[in-house]
């Protein structure tokens, strides 16, 4: 090889060295600080529930089972069976704008897997604890409308959830069944209870309850 040849290959390797200093989009960045794994909590001071970092992590059994026991902790501290807020829960979750895994397009929604597995309601807390952040805005949403009395608006997203999970045909009559009818919070004998005016499920999905309760009220 020439002395000339020589010079050329250097001041080639030269130049691609420049690029790929310029340029290190080739290079892989490891991050060393893990994220902490999230579990679901329950916040006594308030009776609702929250996402709240692990100290050590847990197998992912163990995760769902702690994250259905807390929203068991918060529906068995009202009157109502917590089978019924857990309906009231998928109805306002099982719906196709949902997020995955629940939401997608109108002809095969995610929850529609629900319905292809043990679809007791049991299992039905546990597939909805699969997307944390969804799962504790609706739960409060459901405990804010159980302690606001809103009946109406509960006996619709029972029905919702209780269809959209296989528990009752999608067309003609379906009765609530005793043990999921609506309990009113500090009931006493002998008050007659008039119903408010009635909720938006819409107007709900999209903000919290006490906004459209308070909105409501000023109309």
């Amino acid at each position: 090889m020439s002395s000339k040849s020589a010079i050329r290959g250097r001041k080639v390797e030269t130049r691609e060295n420049r690029l790929r200093g310029a340029h290190p989009i080739d290079r892989v960045v490891v991050y060393q600080t893990a994220l902490s794994p999230l579990i679901i909590t329950k916040n006594e001071a308030t009776n609702t529930i929250q996402l709240s970092a692990c100290a050590m992590p847990f197998l992912f059994p163990h995760t769902i089972a702690v994250s259905v026991n807390a929203i068991l902790s918060c529906f068995s501290s009202t009157r109502s069976h917590p089978h019924r807020l857990t309906y009231c829960t998928a109805g306002l979750m099982f719906r196709a704008t949902s997020p995955l895994p629940y939401g997608g397009s109108k002809q095969s929604p995610g929850y529609s897997e629900f319905l292809e597995s043990d679809n007791s309601n049991n299992q039905l807390l546990e597939f909805l604890v699969h997307a944390l952040n969804f799962l504790v805005e609706s739960v409060n949403k459901v405990l804010a409308l159980q302690v606001s009395g809103e009946k109406d608006v509960l006996d619709e997203l029972l029905m919702k959830g209780m269809k959209k999970s296989g528990q009752i045909p999608w067309f003609g009559p379906a009765q609530i069944p005793a043990h999921l009818t609506h309990q009113f919070e500090e009931q006493e004998e002998g008050c007659v209870y008039f119903t408010p005016a009635r909720l938006s499920i819409k107007r709900l999905k999209s903000g919290t309850v006490e906004d459209v309760i308070q909105s409501r009220g000023s109309n």
